[in-house]
């Protein structure tokens, strides 16, 4: 086995993440119904080597980090990786078959590229004094995180020599779309053997029951353990601690914890964020393509606070932590819900 040391950067989620104000890393996203990116990097065997997880900061953390990288008991070769590129792979593999090299890696994953490099240790340090030096020049209180874009986006994407592919799989999780799409994702991925043998080790750390009603109808999502269903999900990833009424209709959506969705109400193509509880209730439509059958004049709704989102692509609603929906409010495609939302006008 070589001399290896694993760097993975953890990054900020407010200001990056659309929506979002409470979480404060991306390692503490939650995932895939009862998860967070923490736990699946965790019981991927990533521990049981020497290795690192640095926390986005200022100029005094990147400091520490030239130390961290500088010191002797930090390995020759370095595999640097951030929690923004969830990768799911065998690390006893990677171990022992890749091969060090003079240049820069890059390390495929499932035939997927990946934010996973295996950088020399000499050429990590000089790209952090590099950087130290030409940020001190600019301005003392450059942010760490964009060290940590530089890194990648930079120094790594457009330096390294060779690729070499592992099997698993990669999971971008840089904006909010992208958090929408890769918990969908899991759905397709839950057929895979491989993959089931490690949510199968995630499922451990969850320990509530999940209750679906008879007249319940589930096709095609993930429900979290301890998420309650008496309407009809398809496509969906509906988290732990989410409760849905009867008669309602979720289609292509993920629904995160503390969420309190009553009685008759529709969302579609939707990522709703964590309520605090937070009640949708009864009767809204949320995300829907199209005018709804009974409104005839969408320009005549009462919705407070409502723009466009950058990261709103494919007709995405997203619904930000905490909002409050009250009854009967209609909610269209790429509109941002940052604020309370009132209903329908008649």
């Amino acid at each position: 086995m070589y001399d290896f040391h694993i760097l993975l950067f953890d990054e900020i989620v407010k200001g990056r993440f659309s929506g979002f104000s409470r979480t404060g890393l991306l390692s503490e996203l939650p995932l895939w119904g009862n998860f967070s990116v923490k736990d699946v990097m965790e019981v991927t065997g990533i521990d049981q080597y020497p290795s690192s997880v640095i926390t986005a900061g200022g100029m005094q953390d990147l400091e520490k980090l030239l130390e961290l990288v500088n010191s002797r008991n930090t390995g020759s070769n370095i595999i640097v990786g951030r929690t923004g590129n969830l990768t799911v792979l065998d690390w006893s593999v990677l171990m022992t078959r890749l091969k060090p090299a003079r240049g820069i890696i890059k390390v495929q994953v499932g035939k997927i590229p990946s934010d996973l490099y295996c950088v020399k240790k000499k050429y990590l340090i000089s790209v952090i004094k590099d950087y130290i030096g030409n940020a001190g020049k600019k301005r003392a209180d450059k942010e760490f995180d964009s060290f940590t874009q530089f890194l990648f986006d930079d120094a790594l994407f457009y330096n390294f020599e060779r690729i070499a592919d592992f099997p698993g799989f990669s999971f971008f999780i840089r904006d909010s779309y992208e958090y929408y799409r890769e918990n969908l994702r899991i759905i397709k991925y839950l057929r895979h053997k491989s993959f089931t043998k490690l949510y199968e080790r995630l499922r451990v750390k969850a320990t509530s029951n999940t209750l679906v009603g008879q007249s319940a109808v589930i096709r095609n999502s993930l429900l979290g353990n301890g998420a309650s269903v008496f309407g009809r999900v398809e496509d969906s990833v509906i988290f732990n601690d989410v409760s849905v009424g009867s008669n309602t209709f979720i289609k292509n959506s993920v629904i995160l914890p503390s969420n309190v969705i009553e009685e008759g109400v529709e969302i579609e193509n939707s990522l709703v964020l964590g309520g605090d509880p937070r009640v949708i209730e009864k009767d809204c439509k949320i995300g829907k393509d199209g005018s709804f059958e009974n409104v005839q004049d969408p320009s005549r709704m009462s919705i407070a606070e409502v723009s466009s989102s950058e990261v709103s692509r494919d007709g995405l609603v997203i619904v930000t932590e905490d909002v409050r929906i009250s009854a009967g409010s209609l909610i269209m495609p790429v509109d941002f819900i940052r604020q309370e939302v009132g209903t329908v006008l008649s």
